[in-house]
């Protein structure tokens, strides 16, 4: 863990947690919950973190925010840490550390049993038609208010 800002580990540094069941279907041969299976659990999380700040862009939400766009992951990267097991649910901490012209950045934690598992870093572009865009005033908005108290930045 000497590799990563120490920050990163500490609930305080997320604005948004949501506890996610764990499945046994995901459980590989060696009994944890298999790494691609996880990077499925960050995405739950994340689009629970959209839904719950109103920034979700899928088809049934865009009325509310005036969204004619859609998030699109630009780059995506998890450092595992630490086996997960089933049964036991997954908690994904959220955070937005930068908030762009047309993109924006996420940081995430998962813990299981009160112990980080992993980090997953993420960059995503607003999208309309085949190019990114500038996100609309209501998304940016929401997203500001979704950053990190511990080191964002919005550019």
């Amino acid at each position: 863990m000497d590799r990563h800002d120490l920050r990163r580990f500490r609930l305080d540094y997320y604005p948004h947690a949501v506890e996610i069941a764990s499945r046994y279907a995901d459980v590989d041969d060696l009994g944890h919950i298999n790494n691609l299976a996880l990077a499925a659990v960050y995405e739950d999380g994340r689009t629970r973190f959209y839904m719950d700040y109103g920034v979700w862009t899928a088809p049934q939400a865009r009325d509310d925010i005036g969204a004619e766009g859609v998030m699109m992951v630009a780059s995506l990267k998890i450092d595992f840490i630490a086996e997960t097991h089933y049964p036991a649910p997954i908690v994904i901490h959220n955070a937005v550390v930068r908030v762009g012209e047309k993109s924006f950045s996420t940081h995430q934690l998962a813990t299981q049993d009160d112990k980080p598992v992993s980090l997953c870093d993420a960059t995503f572009a607003y999208v309309a038609g085949k190019a990114a865009v500038r996100l609309p005033d209501p998304i940016r908005a929401r997203l500001l208010r979704a950053m990190t108290s511990q080191n964002g930045e919005s550019a």
